[in-house]
């Protein structure tokens, strides 16, 4: 099992008028990022925090990483301690207020040791013309509602030697500290309820 990508958002007190002093503190940290993270430039597509603004004016912060090739979890906790301190310069004392976060993560399980739980036939056929070509049904997304373990929606997905699982859930927390680490984990248990071992 590897981790391919990890992402949290969730709103910050900030509003739009905080968001240029917020981009150039985002800029400042990517710089540093793109130093302390060296070692690890050929397994990490991207890692930094993005800004969004929602409907009532209130910033949201996204922190994420994608990686084109598995790396060891030690050294994604690695990148995951450099982002939490990013998050601590950016939020402040707001730290320790409670939080609505939302996370998306994607883990590969190697398809020789592990079968997914959802039935996903390999035959697919659909009629849309000679020039569509043939289908194959790959995977399967599924969204859940009052799931009282937050997931929100999950797709699963069998590729040539590997078994996709992305989960999508809330979480609720009293402070930020440890966010990514503590979302990380709860994702993985999440991810792994939908393979089970045995090739």
């Amino acid at each position: 099992m590897y981790c391919l990508e990890h992402c949290v958002c969730f709103a910050t007190p900030f509003t739009r008028r905080d968001a240029k002093v917020l981009r150039k503190k985002l800029k400042e940290l990517q710089r540093r990022y793109k130093g302390d993270l060296k070692r690890f430039r050929r397994s990490l597509l991207s890692v930094g925090h993005n800004l969004m603004l929602r409907r009532d004016k209130r910033v949201v912060l996204a922190t994420c990483f994608r990686l084109v090739k598995p790396m060891a979890e030690k050294d994604l906790f690695t990148i995951m301690n450099a982002l939490q301190r990013g998050i601590q310069e950016v939020m402040g004392s707001s730290m320790s207020e409670r939080h609505d976060v939302n996370s998306c993560s994607c883990f590969f399980f190697n398809l020789k040791k592990f079968k997914p739980m959802l039935p996903i036939p390999r035959e697919f056929t659909v009629e849309l013309g000679e020039e569509i070509g043939e289908s194959r049904l790959v995977g399967l997304e599924v969204e859940f509602k009052k799931s009282l373990i937050g997931l929100m929606r999950a797709s699963v997905s069998i590729r040539e030697n590997a078994i996709d699982v992305t989960v999508a859930l809330r979480h609720e927390f009293d402070s930020l500290d440890e966010v990514l680490t503590k979302t990380y984990r709860r994702a993985y248990e999440v991810a792994r309820i939908f393979v089970r071992e045995g090739g």
